[in-house]
Formats: C-alpha cells, sequence, structure tokens
C-alpha cells in the first residue's frame, strides 16, 4: 500500500455544551514508517470487523462534491479534509449520541487501485515502564475500538457510472444510531448488508450440495473449498463474486455452481462482501440450547461423531482429554 494523503484534526465534544469544537491540522502528516504501519494495523482492523454495509454517494452529498474537487485538482487534500470536518461537525453538533475524537483521512494505492480511508479514532490510557523502570501512564490509539470508518473505492466510482457498492462502512450493531450520523456526514445509500448476504450465500450453497445429491464426502470438499476462497477474500477485506467462487470450486466444470445460482430464485447478489465469522458454518456443525453448547468440524461427522436421524442422537467418541479429565472428578 503507498500513501498518498494523510491528515488527521480534533474534534471535541464538550460535557457542558451542545457545540463541538474543531482543533485543525494544517498540514498533511509526513509519511513515514510509523504512518505505514498505522495504515497496514488500521487496514487489518478494518477487514476484520464484522457488521460492515455497503452503499454509494447520494444525489446531492456535499462529501462526494468535495472529494470529486479534490480529485480533479480545484482544491488540495487539506482544503478537503477541513471542509468535510465542518460537514461531520455538523453532524455530531445534531446527534445527541456523538462524540468527539481524532479524524484521520488517507488516500493511498493498493493493488493499482485508489482508495479513501476516513476513520474516528480516540486514544486509551495505558500505563506503561520506562527506561529508567519508573511506572507511567501514557495514551495510545485504540484500534479494537474501532466503530466509525468507511473505505471509498475511489476507482469504482470514478471509472463505473452505474457501481453502486464502492462505499464500505461499519455497522456495529450496539451503535447503529452512531453510525448513522457518520454514514449520513458521508452522504452515503446503503445498497447491501454483508451479514445479511453472507447469510443469503450460505443457505443457497447448502441447497446447491443437497439438489445436486453430492456425496458426502464431496459436499464436505465444496464446503472446505468454498471456505478457503471465501475467507481469504474476508482476510483481505475483498468481495465474493459468484463467478470466481464457481471457477474455485470446480476448474473443470467452472460455471456449475454460478448457473444453478442464476437458473433459481435465490436471492444472492453478484457481489458478496463476507462476513468472516459466519463463514464457518461451511466447515463446523454448532448449536446451543439449555446450557447445552456444541461445536465440531466437519469432517468429525462420521467419524468421532456420529447422527442418528431417528432417534436424534450424537454419539460421540475419542473426547478430549481435558473434557474426559472434568468427567472423570464428577463421577468419582
Amino acid at each position: 500500500m503507498a500513501i498518498e494523503n494523510c491528515i488527521v484534526h480534533r474534534l471535541e465534544k464538550r460535557a457542558d455544551g451542545d457545540e463541538s469544537v474543531l482543533i485543525p491540522r494544517t498540514s498533511c502528516l509526513p509519511i513515514t514508517n510509523e504512518l505505514e504501519g498505522l495504515l497496514a494495523d488500521l487496514t487489518q482492523s478494518y477487514n476484520s470487523k464484522s457488521g460492515k454495509a455497503y452503499g454509494c454517494f447520494a444525489t446531492g452529498s456535499s462529501f462526494a462534491s468535495l472529494l470529486k474537487s479534490t480529485l480533479d485538482g480545484e482544491a488540495d487534500f487539506v482544503g478537503f479534509s477541513r471542509d468535510a470536518m465542518q460537514l461531520l461537525k455538523t453532524q455530531i453538533d445534531q446527534s445527541n449520541f456523538a462524540t468527539g475524537g481524532f479524524l484521520l483521512f488517507i488516500q493511498y494505492k493498493q493493488a493499482l487501485t485508489d482508495y479513501l480511508m476516513v476513520l474516528m479514532l480516540s486514544n486509551t490510557d495505558a500505563v506503561t515502564v520506562d527506561e529508567q523502570l519508573e511506572i507511567n501512564s501514557s495514551q495510545y490509539l485504540d484500534l479494537s475500538r474501532l466503530h466509525m470508518a468507511a473505505r471509498i473505492n475511489i476507482g469504482e466510482w470514478q471509472t463505473n457510472a452505474n457501481a453502486t457498492r464502492y462505499i464500505s462502512f461499519l455497522k456495529p450493531r450496539n451503535n447503529r444510531k452512531v453510525s448513522d450520523y457518520f454514514r449520513e456526514f458521508i452522504g452515503c445509500s446503503e445498497t447491501g448488508d454483508s451479514k445479511k448476504e453472507t447469510e443469503q450465500l450460505l443457505s443457497t450453497f447448502d441447497e446447491y450440495c443437497n439438489e445436486e445429491a453430492f456425496e458426502a464426502v464431496k459436499s464436505d470438499e465444496l464446503k472446505r473449498k468454498a471456505y478457503e476462497y471465501c475467507n481469504d477474500q474476508a482476510k483481505s477485506g475483498e468481495s465474493v463474486f459468484i463467478k470466481e467462487l464457481s471457477g474455485y470450486l470446480d476448474q473443470d466444470e467452472p460455471d456449475h455452481f454460478a448457473r444453478f445460482v442464476n437458473t433459481r430464485d435465490y436471492d444472492v447478489v453478484e457481489e458478496v462482501q463476507p462476513e468472516k465469522s459466519q463463514l464457518q458454518q461451511l466447515i463446523r456443525y454448532s448449536g446451543r440450547a439449555k446450557g447445552l453448547n456444541l461445536s465440531f468440524n466437519a469432517h468429525h461427522l462420521g467419524d468421532t461423531v456420529h447422527y442418528d436421524a431417528a432417534s436424534q442422537t450424537l454419539t460421540i467418541t475419542n473426547i478430549p482429554d481435558n473434557l474426559k479429565k472434568q468427567l472423570q472428578k464428577r463421577s468419582s
């Protein structure tokens, strides 16, 4: 990844007042090894977050107009970011749920594609031991608390007039109203939900294996291959494309799964942003009820785990040693 422009501003939302205070930076950050490392950590953290949604700029988006002017050379990146901060300030001042923080704008190139990431970050306190072996307090950017962020595929936006999924943004369930004001600040119309679309893809894949009446061994192998492809895409923050997945599943007949999807009334989009946590369903069986929690890899079924459909029972052999010890203590 090559950083082209990066700047950070601060926005304070005071507890004793309704209006936030903007503390702007006047120049872009120097591109250093530390900044490049931060970008790598941010993209990794962003890619690993669940609950993403995606969309495109809404008609009349002020953010889109500012970004276009910058890309066209009519304004510099510093001016763009400061004008964008004014848009965010307006949203924060109108929201009872908004808090301040550091807003980071990063324009970078990855695999010949230009991106813009906009992230709201905050510091957290920590205790460290210094070189003199003294205990000191310090602060650091807590990437684990990344809840407000958006990534714009600039190349897709500029070259494809019909594109509707070039913006992705975090949409955590427990911060829905907060993420809403951040989405409105970007001026984004939501066109997809990663969890719902991943769920539909997995459901369709189950139907595919059932309708084609594959033997259990082949069905498990196809699910393993589907998991490999989808998980790799999720790790890198890339989309799952049905045609590419179909080709990965069967090199001899690469259109087989794609034809199955296209010739049936399944609500599966051609491009899915996969949810990594849900993909485990392809290679694991799991379930819970009334204090019982079971989970095991699919390849154990028929080997160390046996299911009797008639009696609806599971028989497990070669149980883990630590579980065996607990059971032995209980029975002694």
